[in-house]
C-alpha cells in the first residue's frame, strides 16, 4: 500500500484536554526502542482532522557521547547506509556501495544502518549513536545505543497504535510497553481511506474507543510487535 489516506473524527460529548495519539511500530521491534507519537491530534468537539500513511521513510543518527547529529536522508526498503565520521563535514550517513562489505545485510522489505562511526581522536574507544527512524518525516522510532558495526533495522508494519492521552513533550519517550494497551488497527490490504471515530460512552469517565470503517484486518497469523517485544524482555528477566 503506497498511500492511507486516515480521517480522525471527534464525536465525544464534550471538549477534553486530550490529543488522539497515532503511533506505528516496525516489525521485530525489541524492547529498548524508544517511540515517539507519530501523529498528535488536536481535534475539537464534532471536528475531524486527516493525516496520510506512506512508505515515505527518512532516517538520522546521533552520537551519544557529543550529541552531535547527522542530518536526515531518505532510505528506500532493501537499502543499507552507513553512519561515518568524516572530518570536514562531522557525523553523517552514507548509502553502502553495492559491493561494500553490508550490502547484502538488508531484506528487500527493510532499510538498515550499521554504526561505523570511528573518532580518530579516540580510535580504540567505541562510538555509540541513536539511530532515528522518521515517517513522512515525522519521528516513529528510535533505537539508542547502537554499537560499533552493530545494525539497525527498520521495517514498516501496515498497523497504527491509537490512543487518547494529554500531549506530551514531542520526542522520543515511550515505550513498547505503554503501548501494550492501545487499540491497534490492520490497514486492509485494498484500504485507499480510512475512517477513524472517537468515543467515549459513559462520558467523560468513561473508556476511549476507537472505531474504524474499514475493519482491521489482521493478517492470519498476527502478534503485535509491542507483544512479541514484551514477552521477549519477560523471558529475559526471568
Amino acid at each position: 500500500m503506497a498511500n492511507v489516506q486516515f480521517t480522525v473524527n471527534n464525536q465525544l460529548d464534550q471538549p477534553v484536554d486530550e490529543n488522539v495519539l497515532v503511533f506505528l511500530v516496525p516489525t521485530q521491534a525489541s524492547a529498548d526502542f524508544q517511540l515517539a507519537a507519530w501523529q498528535s491530534l488536536n481535534i475539537g468537539t464534532g471536528g475531524s482532522i486527516g493525516f496520510a500513511y506512506t512508505n515515505d521513510i527518512q532516517v538520522q543518527v546521533q552520537r551519544m557521547d557529543t550529541m552531535s547529529l547527522s542530518k536526515r536522508v531518505k532510505i528506500a526498503a532493501g537499502q543499507v547506509w552507513d553512519a561515518v565520521l568524516d572530518n570536514v563535514s562531522g557525523l553523517k550517513l552514507v548509502q553502502e556501495l553495492k559491493n561494500g562489505p553490508n550490502a547484502g545485510a538488508a531484506t528487500p522489505d527493510q532499510c538498515v544502518v550499521f554504526n561505523e562511526v570511528v573518532d580518530p581522536k579516540t580510535p580504540n574507544d567505541a562510538v555509540l549513536i541513536q539511530v532515528m527512524w522518521y515517517v513522512n518525516n515525522s519521528p516513529c522510532v528510535a533505537k539508542p545505543n547502537l554499537n560499533y558495526q552493530s545494525r539497525s533495522a527498520f521495517q514498516l508494519e501496515a498497523s497504527l497504535y491509537f490512543s487518547a492521552a494529554e500531549p506530551t513533550d514531542q520526542g522520543f519517550n515511550y515505550t513498547l510497553q505503554q503501548l501494550s494497551n492501545e487499540t491497534q488497527y490492520f490497514i486492509p490490504a485494498s484500504a485507499a481511506d480510512v475512517t477513524v471515530t472517537w468515543t467515549r460512552p459513559g462520558g467523560l469517565s468513561g473508556v476511549d474507543t476507537f472505531t474504524f470503517d474499514p475493519p482491521s484486518e489482521p493478517p492470519p497469523s498476527a502478534k503485535s510487535a509491542p507483544a512479541k517485544a514484551m514477552r521477549a524482555q519477560a523471558q529475559a528477566s526471568a
